[in-house]
């Protein structure tokens, strides 16, 4: 039996013996059999055997993993349940590349950018800059990208979300200032037990002069390693509460100061937790990589992924993370013929990638690979500096990934009058 019929089935036992769910959740279990949960007012006075008796009539051949049937009262405190979800939909790398592995089945008009939108997002926007393999500037780029930003007198926060390796304060000459068991690990164990802690106690001013924060992964010790074995991004979007979702609403909501931008320091590679970061919390993915034949099958998939996938923002049209690429370091040659191979075969894949955006969409809407695109050039002074550097010559390299980011946010004087851009039809 399926998801659905297993539902139409409890729904029918509820209905025979006259009763009526406030709630129904079922779900597979990722390893097998099902978790059910049923919440029903009309189970007060019966006993367990009772109401299992009714809801599993017909169901004696399935394999429970998991079974709750409950009154609402009971409900108050038996706390976190399996949602509702065939989890088809989740935003994990299983997942994700399942959905996308036919191009065929990726509806262009069904793909709703950002940049679509007649009004501009509400505040904040959320960025994940990502890369599949390593080396290639992602931190750094993110870092640049923040500090010119906060130049312009927009609110920045940044966040390291690399927790196996990390080190995004370090490129600030704050890493230590991290104060022992503060940071992002400590903020995500303490909300996953439900509790709404103080983010800010965990956040470090990068800045003197500019609205320039970072929330640390923690500090990397024994400890730290211990807490990193409960972070399981898998099973929280199979639950009701979800620590991710609510973290990027507390860093929206509950600071001292209102971010214009956040900017997430994913992962490498393929993990639990950059996937979502990647297909559900971004509004921009920002996918850097360097054009050599490694990178080709891996971001090829990646973008699809992201094609397919609907981010969080609760809005009537169901938002794609919009892809922004970054391609770094381009070589310090002196033959433009080397320069120019690599930015051609760059643009050439990007526009393969997102050839499947051609079908049925407008001329004027179409993706221009050329525009959402940029070049970083190697510089010894940025590869042999221990952080981010204060030479604004530096800075111009960045200058266009500031600029993506801040196509989505109004000018200072509209913000303070509440006005967006887009509402005053700039673009």
């Amino acid at each position: 039996m399926n998801h659905s019929e297993i539902k139409k089935r409890i729904q029918l036992n509820l209905a025979n013996a006259n009763l009526e769910s406030q709630e129904l959740r079922v779900q597979p279990d990722p390893f097998s059999g099902w978790l059910i949960a049923v919440v029903a007012e009309g189970f007060k006075g019966k006993h367990h055997y009772e109401r299992k008796e009714i809801v599993l009539q017909g169901l004696e051949d399935i394999e429970i993993e998991w079974l709750d049937l409950l009154t609402p009262a009971e409900r108050e405190w038996a706390g976190v349940l399996p949602i509702d979800s065939t989890l088809e939909d989740l935003p994990l790398w299983p997942e994700s590349l399942a959905r996308s592995k036919d191009p065929e089945s990726i509806e262009p008009k069904d793909i709703v950018f950002p940049s679509d939108l007649d009004e501009d997002l509400d505040r904040p926007i959320v960025t994940t800059f990502y890369s599949l393999r390593g080396g290639v500037g992602r931190s750094t780029a993110l870092a640049y990208t923040a500090r010119i930003l906060a130049s312009r007198d927009r609110t920045v926060l940044c966040v390291d979300m690399d927790l196996e390796a990390p080190g995004l304060a370090a490129l600030f000459g704050k890493e230590a200032e991290i104060k022992p068991e503060r940071g992002l690990l400590s903020v995500l164990l303490d909300i996953d037990q439900g509790n709404r802690p103080d983010i800010a106690k965990h956040i470090l001013r990068l800045s003197d002069s500019d609205e320039l924060y970072c929330l640390p992964a923690g500090i990397a010790n024994a400890n730290y390693a211990r807490k990193m074995k409960f972070i399981d991004p898998g099973a929280w979007y199979r639950e009701e509460r979800n620590p991710l979702r609510e973290l990027l609403d507390m860093l929206g909501s509950d600071l001292p100061f209102k971010p214009d931008v956040i900017l997430l320091d994913a992962r490498t590679g393929m993990n639990s937790l950059n996937a979502p970061l990647l297909f559900d919390l971004a509004d921009l993915a920002i996918v850097t990589f360097f054009p050599n034949p490694q990178s080709f099958s891996g971001n090829e998939a990646l973008v699809r992924a992201l094609l397919a996938a609907r981010t969080r923002r609760n809005l009537q049209q169901q938002l794609t993370p919009e892809p922004r690429f970054l391609i770094s370091p381009m070589p310090a040659s002196k033959s433009p013929e080397v320069i120019d191979r690599y930015q051609h075969r760059a643009i050439e894949w990007i526009g393969d990638w997102l050839s499947v955006l051609e079908r049925d969409r407008p001329e004027a809407e179409k993706i221009i690979p050329s525009e959402i695109v940029h070049f970083v050039p190697y510089r010894e002074a940025i590869a042999t500096s221990d952080k981010i550097m204060s030479d604004r010559d530096i800075w111009q390299d960045f200058e266009p990934v500031a600029e993506w980011l801040e196509r989505f946010l109004p000018h200072k004087r509209e913000q303070a009058l509440g006005i967006g851009h887009r509402a005053l039809g700039i673009v």
